[in-house]
């Protein structure tokens, strides 16, 4: 179990995105929505450059040249057959212009005597539009035609209407002439010719040579949906509540001062709090698939850890989809979701690392931005929530779509993280910390108290609750970070270890384990202190901290930790036992005291030499009496390389009972496990004196063999008399005899006098008694 104290905080990022629509279409006035959006609408010569300042106003031309258009039945209509597709199976087609008129009436004008009237003369002219960018029937001709008039009323001029257009197509052999009579409020009549033949044919797929004229046409941009990605980080946040409380405030669909949208699309957070959780990573990839054909757009997601051991490496792959509504139906079964939120989040099979937090309203606003200022369902399709894809603008053909543009972010640099998803190395998880238990090498006295604080109470909320109690009397309850390890059955246990905790978390460590009884052996260290006198000073202070299953072990030495840090390391005894015991229970097992043979520590293998303290000679039984006096476990010296554990016993303060040996203990734990597993069968079956019977056999078969060799004498009685049965209780009664365990040797030594004969004789010349 990690433990961490209140103040800890997660690590996160968050990935914004900042969009809009780059380089927008006209305003719709002035769009032509007839010309073939698949070459560029350019701007040609001034023809009326001598009506520049003439009181009746300024033309301007438009023309597009793409190659290859007849002037006959191809262009009935309007220009919709006209696409790259039908260019590139007609490239030796001559060249044909559309050409666009412009008259604007100028602010001098209030009023007109009289309509304008336009008369267009044409070998070859075909097609005749109005300024509202539509076909006019009514001056529409029919192959080669003579002249045609057309008026338009004054008063469509006037007002908020300040100027008209004049479509028309023309082949580049051919010449138009247009003539426009204007009657003023003073009745004068101006006549002005426009004449195709004058025209400038542009084709604007050509590359512009550096030395062409300034005024030769520049071909514009596509209008695309402009989106950039940049990072921010929501530092403090203690719990995860807080965490996504603050992440949706940060949704906001108002568009800043240079018209971006700027949105949170998805969190991505460590799924604990502390500092480990800066060195993840994480990379956002296209998840193109051959084999498989999907339905939405996947993305692949790639959670990297960075460890000074390993580098950066990666931990965990997530393919799915952003929309929450992705169904996954390409597998054997019949589907299931593909939403990367629930895929990463899912307790059983997500990450192992990360948690995620998707914001599909930022998905949807710019899916809505594209498809209502963008696409149009012929040259720009219309997407939908699965196949969009705002990351990387790809098609679900894996092609590029030429409507989205990802640039850098150019927004405030100084407060955002412009990021790249796809960047190799990630982007890093960032604001997590250890809070108060963030450990420093040199820290202030009151640094120290805050860490040892903080440190002391995550520890005691590790084995139970931790009340506080505040300054107004109140009492604040921090509860135990997981409940189900006060439960046998749902965390069975062998032992746990002590590891130069504070004596407040000993305490709740044996007061833990009582709980458990029968269960779970704690093992006490007696901290880093030297000496004989220190131990058994703290053996004294202690003496309440005890229990059938709680063991107290002296000693302590410095360790290398070669397979890591290279480190050198202060330990206490539990070190020794963690590693040692585990084997030690399956081999020889449990029926065998881990004492003296079967517990020895060498020097270069568990300490190194020299380091092991206090130093106690085995003959020093005053010492071993004191430190035995109060149930505990010392190590005595052997040689110079190699210390032994002297005896094996719980701080049981009854020293006289079986159980006040250690690994009678043991055997009682296991025999009361199998017992509770018999009974466990046994619950909700049918209670009569025939069935008790039979539970009673088959308990005895199973507790006499599982308990073969580990004691002396088992024997099993099951029953229910008459006061049970009221309250259907079965009970098993267990009698257990333990082996006798020897833990002391006398040695008896008989000189025999040279000559004597019997035992009388000895005796008397010895002067005493032989024993």
């Amino acid at each position: 179990m990690r433990v961490l104290c209140d103040n800890a905080m997660y690590a996160n990022k968050v990935l914004m995105t900042r969009f809009k629509i780059r380089n927008p279409k006209k305003p719709a006035e002035e769009e032509i929505d007839h010309v073939d959006t698949s070459a560029e609408l350019v701007a040609g010569k001034n023809l009326f450059s001598d009506m520049g300042s003439s009181a009746l106003g300024s033309f301007v031309f438009y023309g597009k040249v793409p190659t290859g258009i007849t002037g006959d039945t191809e262009l009935d209509g309007l220009f919709s057959h006209i696409t790259p597709d039908w260019l590139a199976a007609n490239p030796t087609l001559p060249k044909f212009t559309f050409a666009l008129v412009r008259f604007t009436v100028p602010d001098s004008v209030t009023s007109v005597g009289s309509d304008i009237k336009i008369t267009q003369i044409s070998k070859a002219l075909k097609n005749f539009y109005t300024d509202a960018g539509n076909l006019d029937p009514s001056i529409v001709a029919n192959g080669n035609t003579a002249t045609k008039t057309k008026s338009y009323p004054a008063t469509d001029l006037l007002g908020n209407t300040t100027q008209f257009d004049l479509g028309f197509i023309v082949q580049e052999d051919d010449t138009v002439s247009i003539s426009i009579e204007w009657n003023d409020t003073d009745n004068t009549v101006s006549d002005y010719t426009f004449n195709s033949a004058n025209v400038e044919f542009v084709d604007p797929t050509a590359t512009a040579s550096e030395d062409a004229d300034s005024e030769q046409p520049v071909e514009e941009e596509k209008p695309s949906l402009e989106i950039q990605y940049y990072a921010t980080t929501i530092a403090g946040m203690t719990n995860e509540q807080d965490l996504l409380l603050q992440f949706s405030s940060l949704v906001n669909d108002t568009v800043d001062e240079d018209g971006y949208y700027n949105m949170p699309l998805m969190l991505f957070y460590a799924m604990g709090r502390g500092l480990y959780g800066n060195s993840l990573r994480i990379r956002i990839t296209d998840a193109a698939d051959v084999d498989l054909a999907y339905n939405f757009h996947r993305y692949l997601i790639t959670v990297m850890q960075l460890t000074k051991k390993t580098g950066l490496k990666d931990k965990e792959y997530i393919r799915g989809s952003i929309n929450e509504a992705a169904w996954d139906d390409t597998g054997y079964s019949d589907g299931s979701p593909a939403y990367l939120q629930d895929l990463i989040n899912d307790v059983e099979y997500g990450s192992q690392k990360i948690n995620v937090q998707i914001v599909p309203k930022t998905l949807e606003l710019m899916l809505d931005l594209y498809n209502e200022e963008l696409a149009d369902g012929e040259n720009v399709p219309f997407e939908d929530l699965n196949t969009f894809d705002p990351i990387f603008g790809m098609t679900m053909a894996s092609k590029q779509n030429e409507f989205i543009t990802r640039t850098t972010f150019n927004g405030d640099t100084d407060k955002y993280e412009p990021i790249n998803p796809e960047a190799v190395d990630g982007f890093a998880l960032e604001s997590g910390s250890d809070g108060s238990m963030t450990y420093k090498r040199r820290m202030t006295v009151a640094e120290k108290a805050d860490y040892d604080a903080a440190y002391e109470k995550a520890l005691l909320r590790a084995f139970g609750d931790v009340y506080i109690t505040n300054e107004d009397g109140s009492v604040t309850t921090l509860p135990m970070y997981d409940k189900l390890l006060k439960s046998r059955y749902s965390t069975p246990a062998d032992f746990m270890f002590d590891a130069n905790f504070p004596d407040t978390v000993k305490e709740r460590m044996a007061q833990f384990s009582n709980d458990r009884e029968y269960d779970c052996m704690c093992y006490l260290d007696s901290g880093l202190n030297t000496t004989v006198a220190e131990c058994i000073n703290w053996l004294r202070s202690t003496q309440e901290i005890n229990g059938y299953n709680v063991i107290k072990d002296i000693g302590c030495y410095k360790y290398r930790d070669a397979k890591f840090t290279r480190k050198i390391i202060p330990c206490t005894m539990t070190h020794f036992i963690a590693k040692a015991l585990p084997a030690h229970l399956t081999t020889p097992g449990i029926q065998a005291a881990f004492a003296r043979g079967f517990a020895k520590l060498k020097a270069g293998t568990d300490f190194i030499p020299g380091s092991f303290y206090p130093i106690i000679d085995p003959d020093d039984h005053e010492t071993k009496k004191a430190i035995d006096s109060y149930a505990a476990n010392c190590y005595e010296a052997i040689n110079r390389t190699t210390f032994q554990r002297a005896t094996a016993i719980t701080t049981c303060q009854n020293f006289k009972v079986d159980r006040a040996d250690e690994f009678n203990e043991y055997i009682l734990n296991r025999a009361v496990k199998i017992a509770c597993d018999i009974m466990n069968d046994d619950i909700y079956a049918i209670l009569d004196d025939e069935r008790i019977l039979a539970y009673s056999e088959h308990a005895k078969k199973q507790i006499e063999f599982k308990l073969a060799g580990l004691v002396r004498n088992v024997s099993i009685t099951m029953s229910s008399d008459e006061i049970d049965r009221r309250k259907s209780i079965l009970r098993l009664v267990m009698h257990l005899e333990f082996n006798t365990v020897c833990k002391y040797g006398a040695v008896n030594v008989i000189l025999d006098p040279r000559g004597t004969k019997d035992k009388a004789e000895a005796e008397a010349l010895l002067g005493g008694t032989i024993i």
